[in-house]
């Protein structure tokens, strides 16, 4: 945004300067060429700095992997991997695999089933006593709401909730940053190439003002 500021700035600069010195105002034009150098230098050195920003974010997309792989985790790679290619069915289960959500969901779920037949067993070998009935109840308390807490999980980490994200973050950093700085770029070359063409030509010029 400030660069686009800057390129509406001096856009209207050169364009004040170019009446000025259509009218032969000699008081527009030194204010322009005050101006236009320091414009000058100003688009070279934000050409100077974009060029290489966007040499780097090029290379960076289509050979950074290395790189990522060097400064992230494998996990996170993995679920970033995920949501890229996943499907987006509205089902709580569609998890990064990395993340072991589903695998403790399926024990809990095994263990909630199977509860019955181990309190039926508890009650035959402690003859219905009050302290194992009351563990077990407990146990069986924990386990609904870890339950719970896994499905809330599940939830918030599920493929409907970060695909689109994900996807919208690869593509604005890969293409649409790439494109948004190569315009940028190719602005500020043909700004500066045309601002030298104007002092060039002030400079020139300069004498029809000398006899103002």
């Amino acid at each position: 945004m400030l660069l686009v500021t800057l390129l509406s700035i001096m856009m209207c600069v050169l364009f004040a300067g170019v009446i000025s010195f259509c009218r032969q105002s000699k008081k527009g034009a030194v204010v322009f060429s005050g101006l236009g150098i320091v414009i000058f230098i100003v688009v070279w050195t934000l050409f100077c700095l974009v060029l290489p920003l966007t040499v780097a974010l090029v290379d960076f997309c289509s050979a950074g992997g290395q790189y990522i792989r060097s400064r992230i985790s494998h996990p996170m790679l993995n679920a970033m991997e995920f949501y890229q290619t996943c499907d987006a069915r509205p089902t709580h289960d569609n998890v990064p695999p990395i993340m072991g959500a589903t695998n403790i969901s399926d024990i809990l779920t095994t263990f909630q089933t199977n509860r019955t037949r181990l309190d039926s067993l508890l009650d035959v070998t402690f003859k219905r006593d009050p302290t194992v009935s009351n563990t077990s109840a407990l146990v069986a308390d924990d386990t609904i709401r870890a339950l719970k807490g896994v499905g809330a999980l599940e939830s918030t980490l599920a493929c409907y909730a970060y695909r689109e994200s994900v996807r919208a973050m690869s593509s604005g950093i890969c293409n649409q940053a790439i494109i948004g700085s190569s315009v940028l770029t190719f602005c500020l070359l043909s700004l500066g190439l045309f601002l030298f063409t104007l002092l060039v030509i002030v400079s020139r010029s300069w004498n029809l003002f000398t006899r103002l």
